[in-house]
């Protein structure tokens, strides 16, 4: 027995035989634009597969800040002895480099610092200048105790903590097991180059000593 249209009664059309698809149903071969979407299916694991290189353009050269533990690259190679020229304004200071030539003539004005590679808990790489002996050998509570806070940071994540009674820093160490800092892919000689880029000073033409010397504002 037929039904009115033809068909057997009691069936459904076959939607295969007619060409229909469900459309929530996903096509395992390419679509009409040429998508693959199997091929474009992240895998479960796909946060794993990002990769990313931070163009570090800026690097500054600065003191720890108040509350931030840091840590200070062990090796030698990641640190310098240089005469830097420190011109100071009413919220900070900023060191400037000083080329060789110039060293007899500014003796005067400048100061021996060895600058250290050093990176906060952020991530965040910084040069940590911290001053020498002078040409007398003496050295200020201040600065000794900064070279000692900076070997302390080698080997903890540590803050530098001011003592004014004392008149020194003092270091405090983590009190959690922080995670080894994760250094960015720079040598010490692009991490120098980028931190001075703007602050280095080979000529008695420089606006800074010109400023110095009262030649311009």
């Amino acid at each position: 027995m037929t039904d009115v249209k033809g068909g057997k009664k009691g069936t459904e059309p076959d939607s295969t035989k007619s060409g229909n698809t469900s459309s929530h149903e996903v096509s395992s071969g390419k679509s009409a634009a040429g998508f693959d979407l199997e091929s474009l299916k992240l895998p479960q694991n796909f946060s794993s597969l990002v990769a990313s290189q931070k163009n570090i353009l800026d690097i500054a050269v600065r003191k720890p800040k108040r509350h931030e533990f840091v840590r200070v690259r062990s090796d030698p190679g990641w640190e310098i002895d240089i005469y830097v020229l420190e011109v100071r304004n009413e919220m900070d200071s900023i060191q400037y480099v000083v080329g060789p030539a110039l060293w007899n003539p500014l003796m005067q004005e400048l100061r021996p610092m060895r600058v250290f590679t050093a990176i906060n808990t952020q991530g965040t790489v910084f040069l940590l200048p911290a001053p020498l002996p002078g040409s007398d050998g003496k050295m200020n509570s201040w600065h000794e105790s900064r070279l000692a806070a900076v070997e302390d940071a080698k080997l903890h994540w540590v803050r530098f903590v001011s003592n004014k009674d004392a008149g020194s820093y003092e270091t405090q160490v983590a009190l959690g097991k922080l995670p080894e800092p994760q250094w960015p892919n720079l040598t010490f000689q692009q991490i120098f180059d980028i931190a001075f880029k703007d602050r280095y000073i080979n000529s008695f033409e420089h606006p800074v000593l010109q400023r110095i010397r009262g030649e311009i504002l």
